[in-house]
This record gives structure tokens, sequence and C-alpha cells, in this order.
């Protein structure tokens, strides 16, 4: 997180695992490969909240603590992306694509993910909140630039209406 407050133990105890890797970002790199390959995001998401460290910390540090890791790990891995070679090109890393098309490319990820997110029929309880937490952390990653092509890519999608979404 980029505020200097100290994280509940609980809360960091479900977030870094003890090689040092970040669950939360895992959480978001299993859903967008979900979303990619047209899998069931049930499974990862009813196995990320079942988990003994997400549970305690939710009981600890509290549903908007856990859901503010969330989307600052979903900033991460957008703000990653942008600067990723392989993810802001094509053709084998030959052709860069220009900002514009990276932001629209993040868009759609986001707005799959959503799709994924929306046909699990698990998104109850603190899994309702991931569709904010995913989009919040998108547009804290790209800034004003993503907003338009986001909602572009949600307006091709009328089934997400049915979030409640703040951009």
């Amino acid at each position: 997180m980029t505020d200097d407050a100290p994280v509940h133990p609980d809360l960091q105890r479900a977030r870094y695992a003890k090689n040092g890797g970040d669950r939360f970002l895992g959480l978001w790199v299993n859903l967008l490969a979900d979303a990619r390959q047209h899998a069931d995001a049930r499974r990862t998401i009813v196995r990320f909240f079942k988990d003994r460290a997400v549970a305690a910390a939710l009981g600890s540090a509290g549903e908007d603590a856990v859901v503010a890791h969330l989307r600052d790990a979903a900033r991460l891995y957008f703000a990653t992306s942008l600067t990723d070679p392989q993810y802001t090109s094509t053709l084998l890393g030959l052709k860069r694509l220009p900002i514009e098309e990276v932001h629209g490319k993040a868009a759609i990820e986001v707005v799959d993910t959503l799709m994924a997110l929306e046909a699990s029929k698990a998104i109850d309880g603190p899994a309702a909140r991931l569709p904010q937490a995913l989009v919040s952390g998108f547009v804290e990653a790209l800034g004003p630039d993503g907003v338009a092509p986001l909602r572009g890519a949600l307006a091709k999608k009328p089934r997400l209406q049915s979030f409640d979404i703040a951009l």
C-alpha cells in the first residue's frame, strides 16, 4: 500500500506468503487467467476466501482493510503490466503497442474478468466487492487515461450493468 500506516499482522500474513509472494496479486493473476481461458472463476474465488489466513484477516483487520489490499494488488498488477515489454507489444515483442492500445487491452482484460466474476455466481460476502476493487485498482494504475477505454469496453457488455461500479 502507498501509505505508511502499519498493516494488521493477520492481513500481512494473508497477503504475503512466507516466500515473499503476494497472494492478493496471485488472486488477480488467477482470475485474469480464468477469464482469458473462459474457465470457471468460482473455484479461485472460493479457495481464496476460504483460506485460513484470509479468513483471519477478514475477522481481525476487517473487510474494508482486506478489500483495500485487494484494490492495491489490482493496481500493482496493472501498473506492472504497463511496463512489461511482453504485455505492451505484439508479434513476439517486435512491435510496441501505442499507449492507447495498451490501455484498451487492459480495459478489455478488466471487462473479461468482470464477466468471469459475474458468471461464477460466487460473488457474495466479501467477494461481492471484488468487481469494484478490480476497477478501482485499474483506474489507480492507469489514471484518467484508463477511464475512457474502460467505459467503452463496459458499454459492450450490458450484462455487467448488474454491478454497481464507480469509475
